[in-house]
């Protein structure tokens, strides 16, 4: 890792621990219990990323599209515009929710890729519908875990703003959107890789 990527990582977690902590304060204050546990998850996980970051090291575009994620994702729960959270209002008619789920699939999805093209040899290559299908599995895995982290968050919290079952299949829909996006872009990295 160069000096350069070293002012980046300490750049991308001061901003991320700033707003984590930021939002923290504001649940706390509001008595905001399921962004404290969402928060605690976050941070939770940022710590583990920066501390195994030299192990699986991450691209800092991937770094910060997971950074943005968190943002978002706290902004949602914590941010009111009109008496709502901004996790129930939309954005030119698409639930915020929703825009979120598809950018988070699409990080998730950009990473799974990161991750198995780093490990594939010369065979493995060859085989693109194969590296499609298991990117498309982790993608789509990975926003079930966050369906399962929310509906954690039904069972110990009351009055989550999480939804019924029909946000929740939504929610799986759009993120089934943001990994085929990813899938996409991987899949077309790839092949361009393999080729050259």
């Amino acid at each position: 890792m160069d000096v350069s990527e070293k002012k980046e990582i300490v750049v991308i977690s001061v901003i991320f621990f700033a707003f984590s902590l930021f939002f923290l304060a504001m649940s706390i204050l509001n008595g905001n219990y399921e962004y404290i546990y969402y928060n605690s998850t976050l941070l939770l996980g940022f710590i583990a990323l920066f501390v195994f970051y030299n192990k699986i090291h991450l691209k800092i575009p991937l770094l910060t599209g997971l950074t943005i994620l968190a943002l978002l994702h706290l902004a949602g729960g914590n941010i009111i515009d009109n008496g709502l959270r901004l996790y129930q209002t939309s954005v030119y008619s698409i639930p915020y929710d929703k825009i979120v789920h598809v950018f988070g699939s699409f990080v998730v999805t950009l990473i799974a890729y990161n991750f198995i093209e780093r490990t594939l040899d010369r065979e493995d290559r060859k085989k693109t519908l194969l590296v499609g299908f298991i990117i498309l599995m982790i993608g789509v895995g990975a926003g079930a875990i966050v369906e399962i982290i929310e509906f954690l968050a039904t069972l110990i919290f009351d009055n989550t703003i999480v939804g019924d079952y029909a946000n929740n299949a939504g929610d799986l829909v759009a993120n089934l959107v943001g990994v085929l996006a990813a899938l996409v872009f991987s899949l077309h990295h790839f092949t361009k890789k393999k080729k050259a």
